[in-house]
């Protein structure tokens, strides 16, 4: 259970996110294509997005396949995102609040699994992604964005500007929760394999 998590997601950071919607769809669509290309999902397809923070990619991919469920922890975002959802009268999407680590999906109902930088803070992503991994069908697809080591990220220009000025938290890489923790694709595909997945493809974006 990621505790620490659904603390700040419902708290400041939560409603932070979900009061300031389009200046952070500006910050991440992005990564919308890659990761929705990514996934190759048909109209015919069911599909699950984690952690789907506004509800953007959880919106984006009902317009490409037959249904999507999103689920996330923060109760804040959860209502933007239904109420974006109906302002654009989609009916064919859902969201629901909860962890996706242990949360009690039906067995083999999605087609794919996608996540915009949703999945990187599971407490224990064994554990995650086998629980993601029971919701697919066999033969299901996952795809997901994570941010890449940071110094190969344009953030790292401005942090590094940012970090003559103030005290920052040390931003290197780590496996533990947080921005970095599938920074390292051997350590990512160590992680899927242990979790049940196979055929796994790291592209940087």
């Amino acid at each position: 259970m990621n505790s620490q998590q659904a603390a700040a997601w419902n708290g400041y950071e939560g409603r932070h996110w979900a009061d300031h919607q389009a200046r952070y769809d500006a910050l991440n669509d992005g990564a919308n294509t890659p990761l929705l290309d990514a996934a190759a999902i048909t109209p015919a397809d069911r599909v699950l997005d984690i952690g789907f923070g506004n509800g953007r990619t959880t919106r984006l991919a009902a317009g490409r396949a037959a249904y999507a469920l999103g689920i996330d922890l923060s109760a804040p975002m959860l209502e933007r995102a239904r109420a974006s959802a109906a302002a654009e009268c989609l009916d064919q999407v859902e969201f629901v609040r909860g962890d996706a680590q242990v949360y009690g999906f039906e067995e083999a109902a999605f087609d794919v699994a996608v996540s915009r930088l949703g999945i990187m803070f599971f407490a224990d992503p064994v554990e995650g992604f086998g629980n993601i991994g029971r919701a697919l069908r066999p033969g299901g697809r996952l795809a997901f964005v994570c941010p890449q080591e940071f110094g190969r990220m344009d953030q790292s220009t401005v942090f590094a500007a940012i970090g003559e000025h103030v005290r920052l938290s040390d931003l290197s890489h780590s496996t533990g929760p947080g921005p970095q923790a599938f920074a390292d694709p051997g350590h990512t595909r160590r992680v899927l394999a242990d979790a049940g997945f196979d055929d796994v493809a790291v592209e940087g974006v």
